[in-house]
């Protein structure tokens, strides 16, 4: 663990009885966090979630992680408060447009790392999603409950 000790993390709104609480406020939350991980599909309410203002609340020294959806992030946004030192640095395993054209700048920011949003593509992930999917199949024909109903 000496990685973590030396970085010290601290959690926001941590209780080690009762497990991770939600912040009421997302400008509370940006305000303390040194690590801003979003994790959400894109939705009417998750479009451009975090743009200029919600840049402007986070710490200079803060994070922006991205493995949800790419239009959660205002780009354009994001490229300016990287560049004006608003934040530190980004991690995006999503984009918008998923492929970002040559010439953006957020590919030669040395403060950014892109990953292509693959995780699927390994051997064991390739085969666990093909056995799911037959076995979902096989339970709809056969009428039985759907392991992953959609509704």
């Amino acid at each position: 663990m000496s990685v973590v000790k030396s970085l010290e993390f601290r959690m926001v709104n941590f209780d080690f009885f009762a497990g991770v609480k939600f912040c009421a406020e997302l400008k509370e939350l940006l305000k303390e966090s040194d690590f801003v991980v979003l994790c959400v599909p894109l939705t009417a309410q998750t479009s451009n979630l975090i743009s200029s203002k919600e840049f402007s609340y986070m710490k200079p020294t803060a994070t922006l992680i991205n493995v949800g959806r790419g239009g959660t992030v205002n780009h354009n946004d994001l490229t300016a408060a990287l560049q004006n030192g608003v934040i530190k640095a980004a991690a995006l395993d999503v984009t918008e447009p998923a492929i970002l054209p040559r010439d953006h700048p957020l590919l030669n920011m040395p403060n950014v790392i892109l990953s292509p949003h693959i995780a699927t593509y390994t051997a064991s992930a390739r085969a666990k999603l093909n056995f799911t999917a037959l076995e979902q199949l096989k339970a709809g024909i056969s009428g039985k409950e759907l392991l992953y109903p959609v509704n």
